[in-house]
């Protein structure tokens, strides 16, 4: 007897020799995408608007994507690769950050 057909099973004839996979709707999940633009395009609008000093503008951001803005500012925390090299720009976009968080809490806690 040969020690490696003790590893091998035989297959009933009548069983196929193939899977079929099963597809199946999964719930979302807790990151999952939330209506509206992706987070790096709203992030960019936002910080478009804080680089122009359009308060009303971001306000309205702010107001219309506080989910998505909740949900994304962990992600955010990390700075951008593109700036991370000037310390100018990142420290703009940290305090662009908070004022994000300031207003988005202020607008969950008015209504």
């Amino acid at each position: 007897m040969r020690l490696l057909d003790l590893l091998k099973r035989r297959k009933p004839a009548g069983m196929p020799t193939t899977a079929t996979p099963v597809m199946r709707e999964l719930p979302p999940g807790p990151g999952a995408a939330l209506p509206g633009p992706s987070s790096a395009a709203l992030r960019h609008m936002l910080f478009d608007a804080v680089a122009k000093g359009d308060e009303p503008r971001l306000q309205r951001l702010c107001r219309e994507y506080r989910p998505v803005i909740q949900q994304c500012l962990a992600e955010w925390l990390i700075v951008p690769e593109s700036i991370r090299a000037n310390a100018a720009a990142a420290e703009w976009y940290q305090r662009g950050l908070k004022q994000l968080a300031e207003l988005a809490a202020e607008d969950a806690n008015t209504g």
